[in-house]
């Protein structure tokens, strides 16, 4: 049910949760379905309005690192949704254990518990069974490195889609549109008590009250509302000098190496496959064995067969890349994320598409253009291409851990935004213990592959210091949005529990990947809408209590 905050007087429901995006829906809907009410308040309306874009305006500190904050944020119902690609991968045991090298960081939940609401999950996100490996016969020797294990893809990646009837017609849940909670207001006994908020463009104004508050605005969002309180209530999460704003990841994303397989057959393990209504995708990943004896943060690779890799030898591909990689074409044809995903990095330049321009690869032209319809025109569509060339040697993409660092960071500003909320200063950084843990894993697999009649892996080069420093040159996130507000143990070390409630404020929970204290190989949305399942389930379960 969507109405007007401004328009009348509202009346306090049990729950009220910040950001219509995955975890605010997931939360919302299972709320209801336990028979607790709640409300939603979203910034945005239900179409994309880019005027909107000015209440994530930050100061980006580090360009070079972060993705530009209007292609990775979305004002608007459903949130980032509207922006992803549907990939859904889960956490792995090894990512929520004590490492020695993450002595100091540790998830306050067994990876159990998240588990146990994966399979949910995946059927609010739209992404069939939580099956996330396969069997695979005995192409190489899978101790050291595995290739069973699967990327799952939503069919219908817009959250708010799939979930709108149910949406409309719930009576338990209410639904604000443009609509910014510009401050929390806390009582002298130390409890949220209201909300202020203001209408997307600044005309009005009014304060709501709070039962129980639940944040899940996104990373930066989330973690720009707690600072702002923070600058009313300097003891607040830990200080100046706590943990609020530190240990912001990404993932470390790049390809320093090429894959040739054997065999064609061995290329098409690797493309999306339609597996009980759903795609997936097949990756190879270091064993958790590998991981501990060289202590590797965990990664996931995959060889990229795209419009931008110039090796597909086709000039009509090369066309299609060269009008997408132009900027003002492009961003109007795709959404940036998607934009930059297709036409590759640096690695690649315009001129070694025009090579392609030769008349003899024109002739597959035909062939090109027919896959691509082929794709277009499937139901339920691919989530991608995989390109394939006469060689199968394909760039071998890596999706790495990101580790905690705290000097990697955001904090506020003195400059404001049109609504007085003070803005974000973003320093995100790697470092080279990032870079020493992607190169060493590279060797490791070009070692373990070196005697497969399966694949062999190639090195951009000899020498370690080069590998680390293309390492560094290409990390650059900002669509993962981790750890500011990270989960631990006391608030000695983080900034929520276990359950997700703040330290400081008892009825103040927070769902996003702000929570995360390590970010793992995998995208945060899968486990981002488990945690928000698990919080509504701890919600329903302590509801005279809270």
């Amino acid at each position: 049910m969507f109405d007007n905050v401004f328009a009348h007087k509202i009346t306090r429901d049990e729950v009220t949760i910040v950001g219509a995006g995955p975890a605010g829906l997931a939360i919302a809907l299972e709320l209801d379905r336990r028979g607790i009410s709640s409300r939603i308040l979203e910034s945005g309306g239900l179409h994309r309005d880019k005027s909107l874009s000015r209440l994530s305006q930050a100061t980006v500190l580090s360009e070079a690192t972060h993705d530009p904050l209007e292609a990775v944020s979305a004002q608007m119902f459903g949130g980032t949704s509207n922006l992803w690609a549907g990939a859904c991968v889960p956490f792995d045991p090894i990512d929520l254990s004590r490492r020695q090298f993450l002595s100091s960081t540790v998830w306050p939940i067994e990876y159990q518990e998240l588990a146990r609401y994966y399979e949910p999950a995946c059927a609010f996100l739209d992404a069939g069974p939580s099956e996330f490996s396969d069997h695979l016969s005995a192409c190489f020797d899978q101790t050291t490195f595995q290739a069973n294990n699967l990327a799952r893809f939503a069919k219908i990646r817009r959250t708010q889609v799939k979930h709108m009837a149910r949406l409309k017609t719930s009576t338990r849940i209410s639904i604000s549109l443009n609509t910014v909670v510009t401050d929390v207001l806390v009582s002298g006994q130390g409890k949220v008590e209201a909300v202020r908020v203001a209408s997307s463009n600044g005309d009005l104004v009014t304060t709501l009250s709070v039962r129980t508050l639940i944040i899940a605005a996104g990373g930066l969002e989330t973690t720009k509302l707690l600072l702002n309180m923070q600058r009313s209530h300097p003891a607040l999460f830990g200080g100046s000098e706590g943990h609020l704003g530190r240990y912001y990841m990404g993932h470390v994303t790049g390809s320093i190496a090429d894959i040739r397989f054997a065999r064609p057959e061995y290329t098409d393990l690797f493309d999306f496959a339609l597996q009980r209504g759903t795609f997936v995708r097949r990756r190879f990943q270091p064993t958790e064995k590998t991981q501990t004896e060289l202590g590797l943060s965990n990664t996931a690779l995959w060889p990229e067969g795209a419009i931008a890799d110039p090796r597909h030898e086709s000039a009509m591909l090369s066309t299609l890349y060269l009008v997408v990689a132009a900027n003002r074409i492009g961003r109007s044809a795709l959404p940036e994320v998607m934009r930059r995903r297709h036409t590759g990095s640096s690695l690649t330049s315009a001129s070694d598409h025009l090579r392609n321009f030769r008349l003899g690869n024109w002739r597959n032209s035909y062939a090109d253009i027919c896959t691509i319809v082929k794709r277009l025109a499937a139901s339920p569509r691919p989530p991608g291409f995989f390109i394939r060339n006469r060689k199968h040697q394909y760039r071998l993409i890596y999706h790495a851990e990101h580790l905690p660092h705290g000097d990697s960071r955001v904090r506020l500003t003195h400059q404001k935004d049109y609504l007085g909320r003070n803005q974000l200063a973003i320093d995100l950084r790697f470092q080279q213990e990032d870079a020493a843990s992607v190169a060493k894993l590279h060797y490791r697999m070009s070692q373990s592959l070196e005697n497969s009649a399966f694949a062999r892996v190639e090195l951009s080069s000899s020498k370690t210091d080069d590998i680390m420093a293309n390492v560094l040159r290409q990390a650059r996130h900002g669509t993962h949005q981790l750890g500011t507000t990270r989960m631990a143990l006391s608030a000695a070390d983080g900034i929520v529990n276990g359950d997700l409630q703040t330290f400081d404020l008892p009825n103040m929970y927070l769902c996003s990947g702000s929570v995360f204290p390590t970010s793992g190989q995998a995208n945060p949305t899968l486990t981002v809408t488990a945690l928000g399942l698990r919080l509504a389930a701890f919600i329903a379960l302590n509801r005279d209590h809270i």
